[in-house]
């Protein structure tokens, strides 16, 4: 592990060197400063923007708290931390994917459980890739989408990693395919394939990472996450990427679903039929604050899945709800369990903002879902 990685990385306009993201210390970059971002180490930065406003509004949100904790996974998989709970189900079982923190890098975890509250840790999904391959450093935060018996994944990788035992994933964040027979895998990788990538100019130009993939009006929408670098440092936000054949290239829109300085990246989409449907988007907020962390998980409501309000936006989570973690909220991914909607995120015990140590934790909102008032 480690052979090969450059000695700095380049992002568009902003350089961070090596030595000065694994101090997370003030980096001189460009015309301001730049810390390290926590959520997955992106430098970040510059003269201060104008902090978005905070949502008028909260849900309903009950914190159950921590469900699984790092350390117990096969092969000392998660050793170092899990993190970024993706859960969905076949309609038998439930399958909870997460990015282990083990002795070789960051992959792809699975658990599995038959009522979504006891988990049994089946261990890594994917594998590291060779080098020169684009997840020769991480294969993870994966992404599922079953469709005419096929399982599609798509997941994160980067050929950039920190030093052990750590080992955090260093952009460019890459979007890969893998696919399966069953939700368990064995997964195949689709190296022929690259269904999207960072652009220079664009929303997306420092990064393009995977997330939430639905079916709508004939064609697959997926809620990916793009990063680029703009005045006042790096920006965060999502963006539609549209396919009809999820094992080809996807096309992504040319703007993003949210303005950029509204600093958001990850999704997760639920339908809500009730109250003649809503579609729901979770999605965890960056912390003007520095460091840059996840601070919350934010919910957005619409009655288009390609068209989403700033305004129209709640507070699913954050460490004034939670009982267990202080410092930060990670990733928020929701499916419904026992009549109610189940919301996976990751945090650390304590105030902490550490990347390592996450460990998983899981809240609840009434079903029917409908926009608060």
């Amino acid at each position: 592990m480690g052979q090969g990685i450059p000695d700095r990385i380049r992002l568009s306009a902003l350089e961070v060197t090596r030595r000065a993201f694994l101090a997370g210390g003030i980096l001189a970059v460009a015309a301001g400063c730049s810390s390290v971002d926590v959520s997955r180490g992106v430098a970040t930065g510059g003269p201060a923007a104008a902090a978005s406003p905070a949502p008028a509004y909260r849900l309903k949100t009950r914190d159950r708290g921590m469900i699984l904790a790092h350390g117990g996974g096969p092969g000392g998989c998660d050793v170092y931390g899990c993190r970024e709970a993706i859960v969905f189900t076949d309609g038998t079982r439930y399958y909870l994917h997460y990015d282990g923190a083990g002795p070789h890098g960051w992959l792809a975890c699975l658990a599995v459980s038959e009522d979504g509250l006891s988990w049994k840790r089946m261990g890594p999904v994917l594998s590291l890739g060779a080098a020169g391959r684009p997840d020769s450093a991480s294969a993870s935060s994966p992404w599922v989408i079953e469709h005419n018996r096929r399982w599609y994944m798509y997941y994160l990788g980067t050929p950039h990693a920190g030093p052990a035992p750590g080992r955090l994933p260093e952009p460019p964040y890459n979007t890969c395919l893998a696919v399966a027979d069953m939700p368990t895998g064995p997964w195949r990788k689709r190296y022929d394939v690259i269904p999207f990538t960072e652009v220079p100019g664009t929303y997306h130009a420092t990064t393009a990472s995977p997330g939430a993939v639905i079916e709508h009006d004939g064609r697959f929408l997926q809620f990916f996450s793009g990063s680029t670098v703009t005045a006042h440092g790096l920006r965060r936000t999502l963006g539609i990427a549209q396919t009809e054949n999820l094992a080809s290239p996807w096309t992504v829109n040319p703007t993003p679903l949210l303005p950029l300085d509204t600093d958001i990246e990850n999704s997760s989409v639920y339908y809500e039929p009730a109250d003649g449907g809503w579609w729901w988007l979770f999605t965890n907020h960056i912390s003007e604050r520095a460091p840059a962390h996840t601070d919350a998980a934010y919910a957005y409501w619409s009655r288009d899945p390609t068209h989403w309000d700033s305004a129209h936006c709640a507070i699913a989570l954050d460490t004034t709800i939670c009982t267990w973690s202080k410092g930060v909220i990670g990733m928020p991914t929701v499916l419904p369990i026992g009549g109610r909607l189940a919301m996976f995120y990751d945090g650390v015990t304590g105030a902490s903002q550490s990347n390592l140590g996450r460990d998983i934790g899981m809240a609840t909102l009434p079903i029917p879902l409908l926009p608060p008032t």
